[in-house]
């Protein structure tokens, strides 16, 4: 509710494993591929 509109998203600090719980949590949200590394996650998304 807080994110603009085309607003940006970045969520750093996720596991793989959490990758589809966390971005089902934001809905209204268009995610890029993740960026993993080292079992860690990178998530970026967009307000549709």
């Amino acid at each position: 509710q807080r994110l603009g509109p085309e607003g940006q998203l970045l969520l750093s600090g996720i596991l793989v494993t959490q990758i589809d719980e966390t971005q089902a949590a934001y809905e209204g949200i268009i995610f890029a591929p993740p960026v993993i590394a080292e079992g860690w996650v990178l998530l970026h998304g967009r307000r549709s």
